[in-house]
Order: structure tokens, then sequence, then C-alpha cells
């Protein structure tokens, strides 16, 4: 969503090193973000094509960063006030080695090489205090990056040849000295090195006097002079540049000392030619990027999308930049200038990094909306709480990971939004965008979406358009669909207003539904997928929710989407969607005012509550009713057809002008005003330390059937369910905690009984006793009492799966396990427990079924980083799944003891482990033991144990 190349002043790589990047790294699109200004685009006032080093700003001289390299023995590398050729300050850099290394100070970039460029001259004053033999003095520059500055760390990035190779990490070094060149083995990945002499003014190069020690010298250099000595394997394409210039000492068996001054290096008539310039480098760019396209490492499409960093400060994004003719440029000192005209063009516009250099401040983005921009970065955490700040106004802003990548270096944590169009082309990609279809995740997810909408269905829900419910609704529903793409022990978290977590819980793959209680006119739910550290993998967009006073209980409605008649308008100022609505109780009619470009086909969906609609008409124009969904998404004009099965209508509006009206009427609506009977027998049970499920008796009503209930905790509404439901589990609970429930009931006219009895359940501090009561442990005694016997284990406190204390075995050579002696025997058992690895060096074993005089059945293990079960009637072992050290997982292992024809199950993470689920020979004497741990010596691990359990069926 936001990269930059080359062109920009402060980034590196080509089209060709940056597309095959992209493309190696599986994405489909990326839009090229060049700043404004191109190569003149200035950061703290110096710009590729004027890069000086002359005094110190604060510590150190602004823009240059202070480095070595290779083994020195002393290094020097300072700001000083004697000597200097001009101003105040100069450079003292100096090295002694006695095998090789390097002082410098560097800086990203310098000029790029396009004819339009004119000349570029480096120039920059010495002072040479001490050469040794071996040793040089020495400025530097590079096309393709230096192996020896680490930023970035894959550097060099390489360039793209004039024949058009794309050569990842080749680097050519372009090297001017006195003394000794420095050797180019010191650098690694065999640049390509062209070192010149100072002294015989090679490579451009012309100095003021013969080298001395001691006194000033000043040498200019033609650095085209100097590209037109490369061999024409090293020549690189026309729109490359320069980057990590360097000012060094070099020293081998030796010192090298020296003071810099007034370097520069510059293209004056680029430098003076400013927007002009840019104009011209944006509409070359432009006519390469057809040559860019093409297919990705997965086999699907590619596109590069010419796009603009708009603005010197306050950066916003412009998406369609696609410029022919520089007279289509403007150049704006603060973005935000342009996200007016951009959306004015038909596109939506992007605020870019708030909070950080370069971006409006924190408050500024808050309190003006995102700058009213329709999209903005929301990928630092800064960001996130400035996103939910202006969504807690009611505002809907699109929130985008751009990455704002300068490198061309994509990694398992770098940012990508996941966009879902029905193709790749640049219209269908920003309607997309703009209606909220898209999710931000980093690239594990890729082939594996998350779908968030409210039904459940395989699209996800145009988040731009809010959800216009009943204002008696206490809650909104909406579901989340995880495909994957997320490491063990990552949480999913849901959030609403100003940031606030509703819940939070294991992420799993599969579906959650997850209720939020409506508050206030507008309410909105997205939700995060996050690593056990914190990090968010995965967001969501926010759907809202919109009160309207008088719809009847059950009732909703929202735009569907909006197709405008020249693919383009999507931004706030156009394409508004229901900007009004009323409902009207005397005559059961709904009425919506939509506002969109004129010639538009807007697309409503509204849940009706088994309420039948009658008529619809547009602008006061009746509607036909079509036969049939399929119909009615082959229509290409108003239309409307209502699925009664489901309750839902569906409505195609075209619009006429910009402003339509659309009015549903529907047929009589009850005027019941008799509430339900208050649900009786209300109870809550604690099933886990996480989970109390609610059951009551249903009420009644005289009018007709119960709509449904609505289930409080603590006096706030969790959970809706529907007339027929009697049980509601609340889930994602704190451990050892006390919570009070009571239900109401509704009715289809929304009358809402009174709230039961208020009853309470206490969560389990560990996992509950199994059913069947065979055994279960949660260490939250504190000690081994439930045990038969112990030997080397510890209660541990730090590390516990849940509640307050686990169990801990460490060890280089004892042994530490504990065994419970049954109450009886079993020939058919399940065995759980929950382990985490802190170190494992060698194998070490976890849960044993043993029989009741201690032989040992069966058993599994770490091997050392594998589950492995072995069965040891037999002696043979499986090798399993892969363990993750330093998280928890569960283990559950089922012996059936039959002879010949036992069976062994397992599952991890609560997930079947087939390749451990076998038939196989048990013998036939029972289980009468269960034991955690390893009671072998010579093994070396630290491993801990929490929430044992033994059941005569499946535990969790």
């Amino acid at each position: 969503m936001h990269v930059h190349s080359v062109i920009s002043a402060d980034a590196f790589p080509d089209l060709g090193i940056l597309t095959q990047a992209a493309k190696n790294a599986g994405y489909n699109a990326i839009f090229l973000t060049d700043h404004n200004l191109g190569s003149n685009f200035p950061v703290s006032g110096l710009t590729a094509n004027y890069m000086l080093l002359d005094e110190p700003t604060g510590t150190f001289f602004r823009r240059w960063t202070p480095a070595t390299y290779g083994s020195l023995s002393s290094s020097t590398d300072a700001v000083v006030t004697s000597p200097v050729f001009s101003g105040t300050h100069s450079l003292l850099l100096s090295s002694t080695s006695s095998s090789g290394g390097q002082t410098f100070v560097w800086t990203k970039r310098g000029p790029n090489f396009r004819s339009e460029t004119g000349p570029i001259n480096l120039q920059f004053s010495i002072y040479p205090v001490q050469l040794d033999a071996a040793s040089s003095l020495f400025v530097s520059a590079t096309i393709g990056g230096d192996p020896t500055v680490k930023d970035p760390s894959s550097n060099p990035l390489g360039y793209t040849t004039s024949s058009g190779v794309i050569s990842p990490h080749k680097s050519t070094i372009l090297t001017w000295y006195y003394g000794s060149a420095p050797p180019s083995t010191w650098a690694p990945s065999g640049p390509a090195y062209y070192p010149y002499s100072l002294s015989s003014g090679a490579g451009g190069s012309s100095c003021n006097k013969a080298f001395a020690l001691n006194t000033w010298i000043t040498c200019t250099i033609d650095i085209r002079a100097a590209l037109g000595t490369l061999a024409s394997g090293d020549v690189s394409l026309d729109h490359d540049g320069l980057s990590d210039l360097k000012i060094g000492t070099a020293a081998i068996s030796g010192t090298a000392k020296a003071n810099f001054d007034a370097y520069t290096i510059q293209a004056p008539s680029a430098k003076a030619a400013g927007a002009s310039l840019a104009a011209d480098e944006f509409v070359y760019r432009n006519t390469l990027l057809p040559a860019y396209q093409g297919t990705n490492s997965l086999g699907g499409p590619f596109s590069v999308f010419p796009s603009l960093e708009m603005g010197i400060n306050e950066h916003a994004q412009r998406f369609n930049f696609g410029i022919t003719q520089p007279s289509e440029f403007v150049s704006y000192s603060n973005g935000i200038d342009g996200i007016l005209p951009t959306q004015q063009s038909g596109y939506p516009a992007q605020l870019n990094h708030p909070g950080v250099p370069g971006g409006v401040t924190d408050s500024e983005a808050i309190n003006t909306n995102a700058n009213d921009a329709d999209l903005m970065e929301v990928r630092m955490p800064n960001m996130i709480n400035d996103w939910d700040s202006i969504l807690s106004k009611g505002v809907q802003v699109i929130g985008t990971w751009g990455s704002d990548n300068h490198i061309a270096s994509w990694s398992a944590g770098s940012e990508a939004t996941y966009i879902y169009a029905p193709s790749d082309d640049f219209n269908s990609l920003t309607r997309s965008m703009y209606e909220g279809r898209l999710f931000l995740g980093f690239p594990q997810f890729a082939g594996k979406p998350l779908i968030f909408n409210l039904d459940g269905g395989a699209n996800p829900y145009p988040a731009r358009y809010p959800v216009f419910v009943s204002a008696s609704a206490l809650q909104a529903t909406a579901e989340l669909q995880i495909n994957g793409g997320f490491s063990t022990g990552s949480n999913l978290v849901w959030i609403t207003k100003n940031g606030t977590i509703v819940a939070t819980g294991a992420a799993t793959a599969g579906s959650e539904t997850r209720s939020v209680s409506l508050s206030g006119t507008t309410t909105y739910l997205r939700a995060e997928i996050r690593r056990s550290d914190g990090t968010r993998i995965a967001m969501t967009q926010p759907v809202f929710f919109t009160k309207v006073n008088g719809l009847p209980a059950g009732m909703s409605f929202h735009v569907d989407g909006v197709t405008t008649p020249d693919a383009a308008g999507y931004t706030i100022l156009s394409t508004k969607g229901i900007t009004a609505s009323s409902w009207d109780s005397t005559n059961s009619r709904l009425s919506l005012t939509l506002t969109d470009p004129a010639g538009s086909l807007a697309e409503l969906e509204a849940a009706t509550a088994g309420h039948a609609p009658s008529s619809v008409s547009v602008d006061g124009i009746l509607v036909a009713a079509v036969a049939s969904r399929a119909d009615f998404d082959a229509a290409s004009s108003s239309s409307w057809y209502y699925d009664s099965g489901a309750s839902e209508l569906h409505v195609k509006a075209g619009q006429q002008t910009s402003s339509t009206s659309v009015t549903v009427s529907f047929e009589a609506i009850s005027t019941d005003t008799t509430p339900p009977t208050v649900p009786a027998g209300v109870a809550a049970t604690a099933v886990s330390s996480s989970q109390i499920n609610v059951a009551w008796s249903a009420s009644t009503d005289p009018d007709g059937p119960v709509a449904g209930y609505t289930i409080y905790r603590n006096g706030t509404a969790v959970g809706t369910v529907g007339g027929a439901a009697t049980s509601f589990s609340d889930t994602a609970l704190a451990a050892s905690t006390t919570y009070s429930y009571a239900v109401d009931g509704f009715d289809a006219a929304g009358n809402r009984s009174a709230q039961s009895i208020s009853v309470s359940a206490t969560t389990y501090s560990g996992t509950p006793p199994p059913p069947g009561g065979v055994f279960g442990d949660g260490f939250e005694s504190g000690s081994f009492g439930a045990w038969s016997s112990e030997t080397g284990l510890a209660i541990e406190t730090s590390i516990v799966q849940s509640g307050t204390y686990a169990a801990e075995g460490n060890t280089s050579n004892g042994s530490t396990y504990a065994r419970k002696t049954l109450i009886s025997t079993y020939s058919s058992l399940y065995e759980r427990t929950y382990f985490y690895v802190k170190s494992a060096s060698t194998a070490v074993n976890l849960l044993y079924a043993r029989t009741a005089t201690g032989s040992s059945i069966a058993h599994l293990s770490v091997s050392p980083s594998n589950l492995v079960l072995r069965n040891d009637v037999t002696g043979i072992s499986v090798t399993g799944p892969a363990i993750t050290a330093n998280t928890w997982h569960s283990i559950e292992l089922q012996l059936n003891i039959n002879g010949t024809s036992s069976t062994t199950q397992v599952w991890m993470d609560g997930n079947p482990v087939s390749v451990l689920s076998t038939t196989t020979n048990l013998g036939m004497t029972p289980i009468g033991m269960i034991q955690i741990g390893d009671n072998l010596t010579g093994h070396i691990y630290d491993l801990c144990f929490d929430d044992v359990a033994a059941d005569t069926s499946f535990i969790s």
C-alpha cells in the first residue's frame, strides 16, 4: 500500500529489485508511493541532489551515521573544532589496526543517473594527519549498496543492470583515496570494486595540491566521469542512483587519521529544477511500470500501481497518480492539502503514518477525523489508538497496513493489506479499499483469509456502510471466520469503543460469533489476532451499528455495495450510501435516502424479523419484485427480492440523481404491547476456568412466540439468543472469579420482560475435575498431595497454564515425576496434561499409562523437539508433530486395552494427531496408574506441567 523506490530521495531499490522482491514475497500488487518532489524531496533540509557534511546538528552531523568495519585496535569518530577548513567544526576520523578495519561515516543517498539530473559533482576538503603504509583516507559511493554498511541488514540490496538483468545483492563500489586502496576483500558478497587514486587524478578527480600531511587539500570529483569507467555489466539503469556515501579511514598495519570538512555531493541542475524535475521523474517512472507487471511466486497476478506520497510534511497518499504529462503534477508543502483534490478526482485518499515524523500529530489526526481522508495507516500502536479515537466518534475511516517500505525487503513480520476484489485492476481494488472489504495481516495469512461479516457467509462485510438496527436493541452480533495463519498461543481479541476490549480468548481456526453491547447512537466492533507477546498479526475493519428510533425489534438494514457508473467516485465526498432513515410505525414503512453519484446502482439488504414486505419504491416509482435470488443478482436496474425462509429483503435502487429515496412498505405489524413472562429457573454453572453456562426455563407470550432472550453478566448484556434457545455459554472469562447472571425475554414487537432473578457462579482456578472423577489436579493446593508419590518435582508459580500453581521438573541428570495409583483399573482411559518446555537438550518423557503394579503400557515424550508415542509393550515408537518451546501445549492420550486389537488415540492442543492414533498390541493388563514427568536419569530438561486429568471419556 505504501512502497518507495529509488525515485524517492531517501529510498534505495530500483524498479527491478523492488518488483522482483514483491513478487517473490507473494504480493499481488504494490502501490509505488514515491515522495513528493522525488529525488528533490528534503529530509532535514537535504536531498538526494544536495547532500553535505557541514556543521553538526546537536552532537553530530545531520543525516550522517558513524560506523566501523573489520578489526580495529583503536578508532576515532568525532566532531572537533580544530583544524577546520570552513565554519567552526570538522570531522576527525582515525583507524588503527594490525589486520584491517575502517572507521567511517555514511549517509543514505546521492543523485540519480538520468541525463535530466545533469552533472554530479562531489567536493570535499581533507587534512591528513597520519597515513601509514597499506592504509588509506577515502570517500566512496555505491550502486546497489555497500556491504560494510549494515543498514538495512540485507545490504547490499542490489540493482538492475542497463541490460535489464535484475541482480539482487549486486554491489558496485567507487572509492577515491589517498594512500593504498581499501582492499575489496574487506567487503563481503564480492562487490565490483573501482578504486581511484586521488594523487593521480583518477575517476574524474582533481585536487588543488599534492598530498601532504597537516595541510588542507580540496578535491573535486566528476561522478559522471567515474561512471564512464564502469564495465558494461556493472552499469545500472538510468533511474538508479548513488547510495551509501562514505567518508572514511582504513588501516591494515598501522594508522590512518585525517580531518574532513566541507563535503558536498550535488547535482546543481537537478537541485535548481525543484518540482519540475520531480514532475519529469514521475512521468518517466510511470512509463516504465508496464514492464514490471506479471506473475508472483505463487502463480497469481502481480501489478504495480503509480501512487504518490503527497507533501514535504504531513504526508497523505494519492493512489491514482498515473500522470503522463509533467503539467499534471502538483507539489504540496503539506500533504494533507492534497486530500480534497484527490477525492475530487474521484478516488480515495489516505492519511499516512500519523504521530511519526513526516505525519500529522496524533491529536490532529483525531481532531480532524484523519484530516477527512477515506483511509488511514494504522500499522503502529499510536496509529491504532488514533483510529479507535476517531471510530469512537461514530466516524468510519478504513484502516490499512501501509508499510512505508524503502528497502524492498519483506519478511514474516512485514505488513500487508488483504483486499477482497473481483479482479486486481485498479478500479476494482480502490472500490474494495474504500468500501472496507479488506483485512490487515502479516504475509502468513496469504490464502488464509479472515472473513468478518454478519452472517458467516463467504464474503466480508463492506465496513464503510453501517448496520442500522432497532433503537431497542441492546446488542448486535458479528461473526469472524479464521482460516489459519496464526501460531500456537495466539489470542483473538474483540474491541469496541475507545479501544475497549470486549473479550479475549485463544485464536482457533473456524468461526466465532461475538456480541457487543450497544451504547449511544453508534457502536462498532472489530477484531485482532495477537501473538502471546501482544504483537498484532492481523486486524479486521470495524463494523458499525447505528440505532434507528422506532424500528421494530430484530429488524436491521445496510448497504451491501454501490456500483458507480464510471467505476470511480469511491470517496466520502460522493459515495455515502444511506444518509437518512426513518420508520413510520403507523403505516409499517421504512424510508431511506441514498447519496451516491447519479447513475449508481445501490444494493441494500434488510433483516425483516419475519415481517414480509408488500412493496418497494425508488423515487416514488413502484419497483417490481423478481422471482428468485438469481434473477435479483442478474438485475442491472431497480428490483427487489424477499427470501421468506431467511426473512431477508434484497433491494437494488437505480439512482437517477445523486440523492435517491427508497421506501419499503411492510404488511401490517402488530401493535402488541404485552411482554413475555419473566424467564424462570435460571441457573449458572462453571464448566472451566474461563466458561460459565447459563440455562433457564422458556418464557411464554400470549400474542405469539417469544422472539429471543438477552443474557446479562453483572448487569451488562453479553449475549442474545433466539426464542427456541434456553441456554447460553459465556466464554473468555477470568479464572477464580464470581459472575452474576440474569435473563430477560422479548417478543417480535420489541416488548421486553423484566429481568429474572440474579444467580452467580465462580469460574475454576484451573481445569475442573474431569467428568466421572477418575483423577484431576491443577496443583492449586500448592502441593503434590493429590498424588500417590512424587520425586524431584517442585511447585511453580511464575509459569502456569491456569490458576496460581503448576509443577516444574528441572534436572541435568536426575528424575522428576509424579505417579497416581487409580482407585480402580481401566481397559479404556483418557489422560490429559498441559506442558511447557522451557528447555530440553535431550529427550524427556511427559505422560505415562501404567498398570496397577507400575509397568509402563505406553507413554508420550518430547524427543527433543517432536511429540513421540512409545508402545512400551511392543517397544515401537512413532514420531508426531513438532513441539514449540516456551509455550503451553495440551496432550491427551487414550488407550483401549484389548490385546492385538488395542487402539491408541492422541490429541495435541485439542486437535487429533492421526499419525499417533493406531491399532496395536497393548497386551491385556488394564491401566491402574498414571504418571507425569520422567523417571529416567541422564536426561537434561526444564519443563512445567499443569491441569492434569484422567477420565473414561474425552476430556478436552
